[in-house]
């Protein structure tokens, strides 16, 4: 099976009936809202370009932020759904969406902001194509990346109850997904200097202790955003880590 239709396999069973986002019920949608708001400082100019749309999702935050938004989706079934979801966006000319896999579209453009959320944990080779898009970057634009992280609590416990043999262990949903890998924080940071950018800001977003269905099931809102805020206090063991990177200086 091609990594093309890998992709679109995946795809396919994330809006499924035993997918995990219709698994999450609302929490899905919290969990974006909760990244953008983490960001949200450092969405600014008039372009940025995502890598990776999934559903739409995290899409709909950036119409808010730039005039000129451009998505590159490697998944078929993806980039239907987006070219749907937002059609009146791309009659506006707002909009542009490619069907491409990551490591081989090259923009006609530079922007103000790339951003890559959970895209590095399904690349073979994350830091070739961290080397590639710092060069889609305008001057003082700045690269948003974010990742799972290998030390969030609930993985932690998860080794505990043994039902991971490490934090890092892709668990079922990670190979449902295409994961070929989960960070740990270093990891991460490591591969970003080695592609040759410096972080200017990075941080945790929730504070997990349970899984996303638990969460769903058995905390109301105002827990689950209590969460989100303890996430900033101990970003090593949150859930998700990010990173805002640019260009050195004598780079950009």
């Amino acid at each position: 099976m091609s990594q093309e239709q890998l992709l679109d396999q995946s795809a396919k069973w994330y809006n499924s009936s035993d997918g995990f986002k219709k698994d999450w019920g609302d929490f899905h949608k919290h969990l974006m809202r909760y990244r953008f708001k983490t960001i949200e400082n450092w969405l600014r100019g008039e372009s940025c370009i995502e890598f990776g749309t999934a559903d739409g999702e995290s899409t709909k935050f950036l119409f808010n932020y730039f005039k000129n938004v451009v998505a590159v989706e490697g998944a078929e079934h993806f980039y239907k759904q987006v070219r749907k979801r937002f059609s009146e966006y791309l009659d506006s000319r707002r909009f542009e969406v490619h069907w491409s896999m990551f490591e081989d579209f090259q923009p006609d453009d530079r922007y103000n902001v790339v951003l890559a959320l959970h895209v590095l944990e399904h690349l073979a080779e994350p830091v070739a194509f961290l080397k590639r898009v710092k060069n889609f970057l305008k001057e003082n634009g700045v690269l948003i990346v974010m990742v799972p992280n290998a030390q969030s609590i609930h993985r932690l416990v998860a080794v505990k109850m043994g039902l991971l043999e490490a934090p890092h262990s892709l668990n079922p949903q990670d190979i449902q997904l295409g994961h070929t890998r989960v960070y740990y924080p270093q990891e991460l940071f490591n591969d970003i200097y080695r592609s040759g950018l410096q972080i200017i800001e990075q941080g945790g977003i929730l504070f997990k202790p349970l899984t996303n269905k638990q969460l769903q099931n058995f905390c109301d809102i105002q827990i689950i955003d209590g969460f989100y805020e303890l996430g900033k206090d101990f970003a090593e063991y949150a859930a998700e880590i990010y990173a805002v990177c640019q260009l050195p200086r004598s780079q950009s």
